[in-house]
């Protein structure tokens, strides 16, 4: 009986345990291949082919020591290019509580000022490009290095380059990111209410205020989207990983199903 007990006590201490922060995706390149062929960077996961240009490249770089594979993102001046990535399983923000956030290293490899114009985010794929909805952190083009916090849930116009977003802050002017130095970023998506999410982001030096949406829409985040928008700058992109907390309502179910067979179980014994 103690040995049950003891037993039940334990997994009953996994599962709370289980209950936070789970790694969807993490990836440092280190063993990408590129495929000119078909435009698709291979690693953890596939990245690619481009999308809306023919003036932009995506390979592979590498560099000794720390970090030794990138993925890396080249762009001419006057055009619009991303690329997507197919997350290895769906990240759900259907209740209170849930969230995901993506982080990432990047670096500016040609051009100055261009930390601006990466905008990086998770989305829900639809059917087409244009019917994707997500969240991004978005650079801007008008301004000095000028970023924001950005919502598409436009489900007619995609608009993560293109186009204004259909929610966003006001543009706020972060700091010089040097050219040739990694700088780590991060955009954190929780749905703090039945009809809220908030977001959260640091960008290099900058800490954004938080950023309340109000939709009541509910979210199946698969796919990572990366892109710049309108500048002659080349970007490497470095330890891309993907977080999430799963729906707790999955933890308390099975923990009260063990709770009550313990229950059930010191009943026939007593």
């Amino acid at each position: 009986m103690k040995l049950k007990l003891a037993l039940t006590t334990s997994l009953l201490a996994g599962l709370t345990a289980a209950h936070g922060q789970v790694t969807i995706l993490s990836d440092n390149f280190s063993s990408a291949t590129f495929d000119a062929m078909t435009g698709v960077v291979s690693s953890v996961v596939d990245y690619g082919p481009l999308s809306n240009t023919t003036s932009t490249s995506l390979g592979v770089g590498a560099s000794g020591g720390n970090p030794g594979e990138y993925l890396s993102y080249g762009h001419s001046a006057g055009t619009t290019s991303f690329f997507t990535a197919n997350l290895p399983s769906t990240i759900s923000l259907s209740s209170i509580g849930d969230y995901a956030e993506i982080s990432l290293d990047f670096r500016t490899s040609a051009g100055n000022n261009g930390n601006r114009n990466l905008r990086f985010g998770l989305f829900e794929s639809g059917a087409n490009v244009n019917e994707a909805v997500g969240f991004f952190v978005a650079g801007t083009n008008t301004g000095n290095n000028n970023s924001r916090l950005a919502a598409d849930l436009s489900t007619t116009s995609n608009q993560f380059l293109a186009d204004a977003p259909s929610v966003s802050t006001a543009n706020t002017t972060g700091a010089m990111i040097v050219s040739n130095t990694w700088t780590a970023a991060n955009l954190r998506i929780e749905r703090t209410a039945a009809d809220q999410y908030t977001l959260t982001s640091t960008y290099g030096a900058l800490t954004f205020n938080p950023f309340v949406i109000t939709t009541s829409l509910d979210f199946e985040l698969d796919q990572v989207w990366i892109g710049i928008n309108n500048r002659g700058t080349s970007f490497d992109i470095d330890n891309l990983v993907v977080t999430a907390i799963p729906e707790p309502s999955t933890y308390a179910a099975l923990i009260g199903l063990l709770a009550l067979g313990f229950v059930a179980y010191r009943r026939r014994r007593g």
